[in-house]
Parts: C-alpha cells; structure tokens; sequence
C-alpha cells in the first residue's frame, strides 16, 4: 500500500465541526477562491486552535513577540485554508469517489487505536461527534488524499537513487567514526524516504499549480 499522504487526526478534523457552529450574522468574507467563500469564522477557530497549543506551552500572546507571531499564524492560516479550498474545488471537479470499504477501513484503523469500540465512540461523543459526522468528515478527508494519489501517479526510487542515499549516510558516520551498516538493512528504509521525498515534492509542484490557475482574492 502507497504511503500515506495525510495524518487523519482528530484534532485537525475539530477545526470543521466548530466553524460550522459559527454565528453567520457575524462572519464576513477574507477570502474567495474561484468564487467560493471562505469565511472568518472558519479562519479564526483555525488561527485559536493552534494558538491554544502555543499559549499552553508557555508563549504570552501580549508581548512583542507574541504579538509577531500571532500575525505569523493568521497569514498561516489562511493561507493554508486557500490551499485546501483548492484542492478540494479540484478534488470535487476530477469525479473522482472514495470507495465505501476504504472509508470503513480507515474507521477500523481509527477504532482499533482505542480500547475498546465504547471508548473510541465516547472519545468521539466528547468531541462532539457521532460516528456518522465523524465518518463524513473522514470521507472528505480521504477524498483530497485520493485525489493527491492520483494527481502525482506512482513514485520510484532507482537503484542508483539508493545507493546514493546510503554512500551520503555512510560517509557521515565514517566521518562520525560510528559504525555502518550493511546496504540491505537499509536499503528498503531508504527507497521509503526517497519516495516519500518525491512524493512529497511533486504535490507541492502540483498544488503550486493549482494555485496559479485559480481566481483567488483575500479581503484581510
């Protein structure tokens, strides 16, 4: 099975479930992308998550510094949200669907991570979801994945590839006097970075032209 291109984490998914209970009365637009809307009340639950995070391991939102950062994260944030607005209006256009076992597969991934299918529905109870929302959720998440997959085709590694990764690590641990090892312990960890390196290269490139070919205005 091809490497994964995204975590599915439920702490990213929450990001979906709290916007939707915005006020719509208070929100204006920040963003179009080809038309579509992009709203501040999805862009702001984004920019508090991840603050949240910071605020809890230390960061003083009122300094200078602080102050920096939390214009670094907006302008992340919204970028981010262009980007992904992107790829799902693309995703959406290509027809392409998730097939319904690979949905389930993905549940049962999910489940078996909790002790039992009582804990995993009560984890998803105290965030605010029932299996049903978690599960379209998912299948959205999992759409943009596929869509990924099949945008950058299969990804190789060459043997000349390999080998070179491994002369590079060999000399640093020469150059380290630590001990190397042999080229089949490492051959197959290696032809896994050098594939998940082009992968990861060539969705940037192809995002990067989504991104030139689309209508997109920001309003902040």
């Amino acid at each position: 099975m091809r490497k994964r291109f995204f975590i599915l984490v439920t702490a990213l998914l929450l990001t979906f479930a709290v916007a939707a209970c915005s006020s719509e009365e208070e929100d204006k637009v920040i963003a179009t992308v080809n038309g579509e809307e992009i709203m501040e009340s999805r862009w702001m639950e984004d920019v508090n998550q991840q603050l949240d995070m910071y605020v809890q391991q230390g960061l003083d939102l009122e300094s200078e510094q602080g102050q920096m950062f939390v214009e670094q994260i907006e302008q992340q944030a919204l970028e981010t949200l262009i980007r992904r607005t992107v790829i799902e209006q693309a995703a959406l256009e290509s027809g392409i669907t998730v097939p319904e076992e690979r949905i389930e597969q993905e549940i049962d991934r999910v489940r078996d991570q909790f002790d039992s299918h009582e804990v995993f529905e009560q984890a998803l109870e105290d965030y605010g979801y029932t299996l049903q929302s978690y599960t379209e959720i998912l299948s959205e998440e999992l759409l943009l994945q596929l869509y990924l997959e099949e945008s950058i085709g299969e990804v190789e590694a060459t043997e000349e590839e390999i080998q070179a990764m491994y002369d590079d690590y060999k000399e640093q641990l020469e150059e380290a006097e630590e001990e190397v090892p042999d080229f089949e312990e490492l051959a197959e960890d290696i032809e896994a970075q050098i594939i998940e390196n082009k992968e990861k290269e060539k969705i940037q490139d192809h995002i990067e032209l989504l991104l030139d070919e689309a209508d997109i205005e920001r309003h902040l």
